[in-house]
C-alpha cells in the first residue's frame, strides 16, 4: 500500500499501461479521487477533483477544481491541466460538509477521444450540476461545458463510460435531462 498519491498514480499508470486496472478509486491525500482512461498511444489520463479545507471547523470554502492529471510515459511525469473551477457547492446536511463535492469521471472511446464528467455549482453553497467537456488531443484542451443534469436539484457523482453505442453518463443523485 502507498500512502503517496504520485505513487499511487504511477502504479495504477503501470497497471493501466499493462491492461491490469483502468481505475483509480478510492484513494484521498487531498483530491476527490476519480478514474483513469487509457488511449490507444499508451497515454493515461486520470480525473481528479482538488479543494480547500480553510473554512470554519476545517470545513470546505473557495473554489473546486476539476483536473484531467495526464502521463504519456506510464506514470514516470505528469502533467496537470484543470479542466474547471468553481466555488464549492451545496454542503451535505448529515454527513461529511464535502461529501457532494468534487467528483469526476473520465472516459476515452477507441479514437482516443476523451469525455470529462464533472459535478460543479454556480453559485457558492448552490446546489450542483453534472457537466461534461469533450477533448480530442489526449486531455490537453478541453471544449466548453455542457450541463447534463437539471438545474436546481443537487446532483454528484458522476459516471461516464463509453461503450459500442456511444457514451453513458450516470448521476450518483437527481435525474438527468
Amino acid at each position: 500500500w502507498a500512502d503517496d498519491i504520485d505513487t499511487l498514480r504511477a502504479i495504477y499508470a503501470r497497471e493501466a499501461v499493462a491492461g491490469k486496472n483502468g481505475r483509480f478509486e478510492g484513494v484521498c491525500t487531498g483530491f476527490s479521487p476519480g478514474t483513469s482512461a487509457l488511449l490507444p498511444d499508451g497515454t493515461v489520463v486520470f480525473s481528479e477533483g482538488s479543494l480547500t479545507y480553510t473554512g470554519p471547523g476545517a470545513e470546505p470554502e473557495g473554489i473546486v477544481k476539476q483536473h484531467a492529471l495526464i502521463s504519456t510515459n506510464a506514470g514516470r511525469t505528469w502533467r496537470n491541466v484543470v479542466v474547471d473551477a468553481a466555488p464549492v457547492g451545496e454542503p451535505c446536511a448529515d454527513c461529511r460538509a464535502d461529501y457532494y463535492l468534487g467528483h469526476s469521471s473520465v472516459s476515452s472511446n477507441a479514437a482516443g477521444d476523451l469525455v470529462f464528467a464533472y459535478d460543479a455549482a454556480s453559485e457558492t453553497f448552490g446546489p450542483q450540476r453534472i457537466y461534461v467537456r469533450r477533448s480530442t488531443d489526449g486531455g490537453l484542451t478541453w471544449s466548453s461545458p455542457t450541463a447534463m443534469s437539471v438545474p436546481g436539484e443537487n446532483a454528484t457523482a458522476p459516471a461516464i463510460e463509453y461503450a459500442e453505442r456511444g457514451w453513458s453518463v450516470f448521476p450518483l443523485h437527481t435525474p438527468v435531462l
